[in-house]
């Protein structure tokens, strides 16, 4: 945290003359996407992690990266599918108990070391960096960091991000609503 701040105040400090940053600094992190980026390569928060776009189909899954190398475990219609080679994970809601049917649809992706992307935070990146680019994280918990922009960051030993996830964009409710009375069936 030190580090950032004294980062900040240098940055603050040269005005409009470009800043070397400090040897010690973490390199910056860019949190727009290359405007002529290839969309199969970029990780957008509440979007996309390369070619894993948040709603398609499994079968989408399976035409955009092919079958992954094991097959997928699935728990009680939640499946997790992964292409270390790719660095790409995909977690789907399926219609079927046990396995991916071709309809089951991504609710979530993932990437981890050896991602091909360019994005806002990048498996490897240094938190100081993430914090300076994006800010705080609203909410943090078990290593990990969650944006409601549709980001959450899994941080490793040295406070580099190991995976980097991809949901739908959230908004925070801290106060429950209020109880409702249970609707009849009809």
């Amino acid at each position: 945290m030190r580090r950032a701040t004294l980062l900040a105040l240098a940055l603050v400090g040269c005005g409009d003359r470009a800043a070397t940053p400090a040897i010690d600094a973490p390199p910056p992190v860019d949190a727009a996407p290359p405007i002529d980026a290839d969309p199969a390569r970029l990780l957008i928060p509440g979007e996309r992690v390369g070619p894993l776009v948040l709603g398609m189909t499994w079968a989408d899954v399976l035409r955009a990266v092919g079958a992954p190398p094991t097959e997928p475990v699935v728990l009680v219609r939640i499946g997790h599918a992964t292409w270390p080679a790719l660095g790409l994970e995909a977690l789907l809601t399926s219609p079927s108990e046990a396995t991916l049917t071709p309809d089951a649809v991504v609710i979530g992706a993932g990437a981890t070391a050896g991602a091909d992307l360019a994005g806002p935070v990048l498996p490897g990146d240094v938190r100081a960096a993430v914090v300076l680019a994006l800010g705080p994280a609203p909410e943090a918990y078990g290593g990990r960091s969650y944006y409601p922009s549709g980001l959450a960051i899994e941080w490793d030993e040295a406070d580099r991000a190991r995976r980097v996830g991809v949901v739908a964009p959230y908004q925070l409710a801290p106060d429950p609503p209020p109880m409702q009375p249970a609707r009849e069936l009809p």
